[in-house]
Parts: C-alpha cells; structure tokens; sequence
C-alpha cells in the first residue's frame, strides 16, 4: 500500500477526482471537471492545494482560510485529508456537517481519521506521557517520552502507529500532537464508529480510497484450511458496511480509514 503522502497526493489527481465525483460509466463528462468544477482544498496543505491547480488548471480551486466565508453548495470536490488527528467528536461532527453544506447535491469529500487498529496503542502511550509529564516544560515532556518508548517491547501496540520513534524529536512531538488532539482510545474510529457518524454529517458513505483493504475473502483465504472455506464464503456475503466492519475486527487493520463521502 501506498504511503501516506502518496495517498493524499493520489485524492488530488485529475483522474481520481474524475472517478469520484462522476457516475460509474458516465465516461463522456470527464471533461466537465474542468470549465465550471469547483474544488477546495480544507485541510490547509499547500502541497496538497498546488497540486489540484496543476492537476485541474481550467477548474476554480481555492483554499480553506481561517475567518473567511465560503458559499454553501457551490463546490463539486473538497478534499480535507491533510487534517492529521480528527477524534470520533462533536467538534468532528461539526467540522463535517460544515463542509458538506459547501457541497452541491451529489459533490463529494474526500477524507481520512486515525483508525483504532492501528493507533490505540499510541494513545494509550500518550495519555502515560500526559500523566507522568503534567506541569512539565516540553523539553521535560519530550525526554519523558524517549525513555518511556524505548522500555517498550518490540511488540507494543504503539509501534503499530508509523509515528513512533524515539530517537526522532520531531516524531516524540507528532506522538504528543495526537495525543493532545485524541485523548482517549473511545475517540479513535472504528469502521463502525464511521458508519455511525457519516449520517450525522449529512452525507452518505461513497467508498474507501482502498477498497481491498476491507476485502475479508482476498485478506484471508491463504489463512484458512479447505475445510474452512465455508468461513470464507460467509464473510464474502455480508453487506456493507458487516463485511468492512468484519474485515477491521478480523486483521486488526488498517492503521487509517480513507474514504469518500457524498452530499446526499
């Protein structure tokens, strides 16, 4: 699987915005994302807001600023995958049900949250870093970190979370950032979790950026013995979302959730 930068590259490419937000089939209006299509860019990435004016030069695209207004129902594309750590919250929830009223009927987001698989250990780290550390200046904070990391095990769940590195100070202090913004494993997001809020946002569940990765069957059919392909068959029926949900509780991943959500 791609990185993550790869990734949130891969949700700004012209053929990705192409696929998301035009209807299976309909190939001739492909080149409609260009004259009229409106993208914005809602996670406050640079990067990430250059590359959709390269990738759609004719599109109007623009930047989600601090303090300044943007018109309800007027974009076709808003990506906010560069946010880092969005908690299973209220303040989430708004955020989202913000957004969405930006899109036209049938506009789309594109979007990611920490999944619980692959950062509770790192949360849980972090609130022992919080509780040791309280008072503390951050240089003091940061030492405390190290130390505690590097008595952990190999096998230490935290270590399922690629931003664990005790000998990286800028890492020490990405771990405190997520800790900070997501204080309790309850706020990290299960698939289900997911499902649950996507309604609340006013939006409808569109597809995972990786739909494989939810894939049981593909996931586990080298696991399971002949006589067990029965286990396979069942969790290949499932509808969605049982079959996602079954896929996260059965490998304990991913590490992220990347998806897309469509305004109803």
């Amino acid at each position: 699987m791609m990185n993550k930068k790869q990734i949130e590259e891969m949700t700004c490419s012209r053929d990705f915005v192409a696929t998301a937000v035009i209807p299976p089939g309909n190939t001739g209006a492909v080149g409609t994302i260009d004259g009229g299509f409106r993208l914005l860019e809602a996670g406050g990435r640079d990067d990430l807001f250059e590359l959709l004016k390269k990738e759609l030069p004719k599109a109007e695209v623009m930047q989600r600023k601090e303090g300044v207004p943007l018109e309800k129902g007027t974009f076709d594309y808003i990506t906010v995958v560069g946010l880092k750590y969005l908690p299973c919250s209220e303040g989430t929830d708004r955020l989202f049900r913000e957004l969405i009223a930006l899109l036209k009927p049938g506009g789309v987001i594109s979007a990611h949250v920490c999944g619980f698989s692959g950062y509770y250990g790192a949360v849980m780290l972090g609130d022992i870093i919080r509780r040791l550390s309280r008072g503390r200046k951050t240089d003091a904070t940061i030492k405390i970190a190290r130390a505690l990391i590097r008595e952990l095990p190999e096998t230490h769940p935290a270590f399922l979370c690629e931003i664990i590195n005790p000998h990286d100070e800028t890492a020490v202090k990405e771990l405190l950032a997520l800790s900070e913004a997501i204080d309790h494993v309850d706020k990290l997001f299960t698939v289900s979790k997911l499902m649950e809020a996507i309604p609340r946002w006013g939006g409808r569940f569109l597809r995972w950026v990786f739909p494989p990765i939810y894939d049981p069957t593909s996931r586990f059919e080298s696991w399971f013995e002949s006589n067990e392909r029965g286990v396979i068959q069942v969790l290949n029926t499932l509808p969605e979302p049982r079959r996602s949900i079954a896929a996260e509780l059965l490998t304990a991943s991913p590490s992220e959730h990347y998806f897309l959500v469509q305004k109803f």
